[in-house]
């Protein structure tokens, strides 16, 4: 049995002085780093505007989310004055809305994986959780700060 043991022990360090030896050799090889390095030119991109569409010109615009209902949705700040909009790409038309409590200030805006609306608001800490097709929320959640 000491036997056994002794050579498990044997082993096992000659496979880390293996390691060791490997890790050695290509440490070395490795060209350490002066804290500088090689500056490139980022490519420069063109921009091609392909359509454009009619919006509100008075909307604060916070947060635009094509759904994967296809419905195209707006987050719109402004304190006492915030909303969640569904609106019409071709037209520009407000089809639905529903507005914030006073308090808040509409943010960001992203659907979740079970496609409620997920819309944060700015000074507040929260989010609300929207049920798009009754345009109420769902709930409202505290963000940890």
């Amino acid at each position: 049995m000491m036997r056994k043991v002794g050579a498990i022990a044997s082993l096992v360090a000659s496979v880390g002085m293996l390691v060791l030896a490997g890790w050695l050799l290509f440490a070395r090889e490795t060209p350490r780093s002066s804290g500088e390095c090689e500056v490139v030119e980022p490519e420069a991109l063109t921009v091609e505007v392909v359509a454009t569409h009619p919006h509100d010109p008075d909307a604060f615009t916070q947060g635009l989310l094509v759904g994967s209902d296809g419905e195209l949705w707006e987050s719109t700040g402004l304190r006492g004055s915030s909303e969640l909009r569904r609106t019409d790409v071709a037209t520009g038309e407000v089809l639905d809305a529903a507005p914030l409590p006073d308090d808040a200030f509409g943010e960001g805006l992203a659907e979740s994986d079970d496609g409620e609306l997920l819309q944060l608001t700015w000074t507040e800490g929260r989010a609300l959780r929207w049920d798009p097709q009754r345009l109420e929320p769902a709930r409202r959640v505290r963000l940890r700060r």
